[in-house]
């Protein structure tokens, strides 16, 4: 079986020109969308540490800025502020596709959708991290027919559970996105890709049937 994925090349993704999406905009809705991230670092004795947690994304003055947090006791937080970057991945759909659906002999391979993003971190302050914290809940509560928010909680309870985590802002000074999505097949073999994509019916299959559709 012969795989086309994303490997590190000189602390950066490697993706080709047939999959690369620079489009920030689409960049930045992807990385919302799929905000459970890893968050990826060096320590002093470099020693690589990775975090998979929550993260929220917005603008500011045309800069992305992603901000999250980690528990007191993850000890990833110590040295990201010494760290020249870190690394977010943030993973999308993603499926095998077999060969077996072209019209054409041909290898299989894997349509996926991720987004890597590079910057520098700081540690928020205590104000940052209520502003953070509740910006992360609303997102995530809006939907929710009870919505909860820190505001219908108590002031002490709220303190006393951010004893137990640090939260840190990254600003992004790089970012490495594919969208690999059979941009190699002509229309008929996608729609081929499409059909049975669709018929497999599993969330994965189907979300990348619909990305497909788009492309």
């Amino acid at each position: 079986m012969f795989l086309s994925t994303a490997v590190f090349i000189h602390n950066a993704m490697f993706v080709p020109n047939l999959y690369r999406n620079e489009n920030r905009d689409e960049m930045l809705a992807f990385i919302t969308q799929h905000n459970f991230g890893i968050l990826v670092s060096q320590n002093k004795e470099a020693v690589t540490i990775a975090s998979h947690i929550p993260f929220y994304s917005r603008l500011v003055d045309n800069e992305i800025i992603v901000t999250a947090h980690v528990s007191k006791s993850n000890e990833q937080w110590q040295h990201l502020e010494a760290c020249d970057e870190v690394l977010v991945i943030f993973q999308g759909p993603h499926t095998y596709i077999s060969s077996s659906w072209y019209d054409h002999v041909n290898v299989p391979t894997w349509n996926y959708i991720a987004v890597h993003i590079y910057g520098k971190a700081s540690i928020l302050q205590h104000n940052e991290t209520i502003d953070h914290l509740n910006e992360l809940v609303s997102k995530h509560e809006a939907s929710e027919q009870h919505p909860v928010s820190l505001d219908s909680m108590s002031i002490d309870y709220v303190e006393k559970e951010m004893k137990g985590l640090v939260a840190f802002e990254i600003k992004v000074s790089r970012t490495y996105s594919a969208f690999k999505l059979s941009q190699n097949r002509d229309s008929q073999n996608i729609d081929r890709i499409i059909l049975e994509l669709e018929k497999r019916q599993d969330e994965n299959s189907l979300a990348i049937a619909n990305a497909l559709k788009k492309v």
